[in-house]
């Protein structure tokens, strides 16, 4: 999920892992071939992989010819991106396979969000203590990240928090990911003990807290999951224990605002965070300033060539360094690069994805419930920026289509 830039590495974690999965890929398919009734893992979920990513490459390749468009880094690009992510999440579950432990969508999922608190702790150490925020600076290959060192070196980066491998929007979207999959996991339990209450609720609430201090697109995504909360849900136990534990706690974070936000030493920070609601205070409308500058970023399309097969163009061909049309709102990127044909299949992935796990878990209704929040999240947020769960859903994906047995969330009262 996240990749961060070590100095004693030639390349960052996820190309490594990823060049490790996708050579070990190979080896299993060449080797496997010869040994009749053995998994060549080349199973026709995989081949659908694939197949889907070609056919989404040769669709850019269509805009960029049409268009006679110079971005062809994008194109290239997209495709590394999805290839790292599958050798990604293939060597993680050959590690998987070697040890020989149960490993279900359940344990994926736990895993995906302890990753998440743990780069909260991190984000917050940088944050709050400048002796660990310098040893984290000194592993880490700024000159390949402009923008890590442009924060580094500019007022921003002593009010906004900052985590290892991961900023701003990007942080948002990880965080909100983990938030909804918390949400996902209590419903799906009849039952959870309480120390299980505890630490999902405990989990939930710091992850939706640094998350705001990292980006405050969290927000959208802590909304979404209380509003998945509080979906009927008949006879489930453990989402009314949860629920009753999240609010309580929210209570006692209320009666403490006033005092965090007078903190002088942290009062941009918490400032900036709320500015929305600062702003409600005082001026009555629930605005901040990144929002009423995202109002100008809407520029429709005026040619009805670009609707269809679009302009070829995700960066400003004069200035690559910024975005074409200088709109950062992801549907109209996608609209702009590959027209609503692009857009259709940009979101169409994630669907199909998890469509796949969903049969493979023998078709549980809180998986299908959870894809329609994770599908409905995208959408809302990528009115904002361009954002995806792809880095989430294939390691899910490739859990699923990899396993010989059912793959269901333990819900017995032994795991509970």
């Amino acid at each position: 999920m996240y990749t961060p830039d070590l100095q004693f590495l030639p390349l960052s974690i996820r190309v490594l892992t990823g060049l490790l999965g996708l050579s070990l890929y190979f080896i299993d398919i060449v080797g496997n071939a010869f040994k009749t009734g053995q998994d060549t893992f080349f199973n026709k979920n995989i081949l659908s992989f694939w197949l889907c990513l070609f056919l989404s490459i040769l669709y850019c390749y269509g805009s960029y010819f049409y268009n006679l468009s110079t971005d062809l880094p994008y194109i290239t690009s997209l495709f590394i991106r999805f290839a790292i992510l599958f050798g990604s999440a293939y060597f993680i579950v050959r590690l998987i396979r070697i040890s020989k432990i149960e490993f279900n969508i359940y344990h994926i999922l736990n895993t995906i969000i302890t990753v998440t608190f743990i780069q909260c702790v991190i984000a917050l150490l940088l944050f709050v203590s400048p002796e660990v925020k310098s040893v984290f600076d000194s592993i880490q290959k700024t000159a390949r990240n402009p923008l890590l060192l442009a924060l580094m070196t500019k007022d921003i980066g002593s009010y906004r928090i900052l985590g290892f491998g991961t900023e701003f929007f990007g942080a948002a979207i990880e965080s909100s990911f983990s938030l909804i999959s918390i949400i996902a996991i209590v419903r799906s339990q009849h039952e959870l003990k309480g120390m299980k209450i505890i630490r999902y609720g405990f989990t939930f609430l710091f992850i939706a807290f640094v998350g705001i201090l990292m980006s405050r697109t969290t927000f959208i995504g802590i909304l979404i999951s209380l509003i998945f909360l509080h979906l009927p849900n008949q006879k489930n136990i453990a989402r009314s224990k949860f629920l009753r534990f999240i609010y309580l706690i929210l209570l006692l974070m209320v009666f403490s605002i006033p005092y965090i936000i007078s903190n002088a030493k942290y009062q941009r920070t918490f400032t900036f965070a709320f500015e929305a609601f600062i702003n409600y205070k005082d001026a009555g409308t629930l605005s901040t300033q990144s929002s009423d500058a995202l109002k100008e970023s809407y520029y429709w399309p005026q040619s009805v060539k670009t609707y269809i097969i679009g302009d070829g163009y995700m960066s400003d061909p004069a200035h690559p360094e910024y975005y074409y049309m200088a709109t950062d709102v992801g549907f109209l990127r996608l609209i702009y690069f590959g027209g609503i044909g692009y857009l259709l299949i940009w979101f169409s992935g994630t669907i199909a994805i998890c469509k796949v796990v969903y049969n493979k878990i023998g078709k549980e209704s809180w998986f299908f419930l959870y894809s329609i929040v994770l599908v409905t999240y995208l959408l809302i947020v990528n009115l904002k920026g361009l954002a995806d769960f792809y880095n989430q859903l294939l390691l899910v994906f490739m859990v699923a289509v990899t396993s010989s047995a059912k793959l269901d969330l333990i819900i017995e009262e032994k795991s509970a």
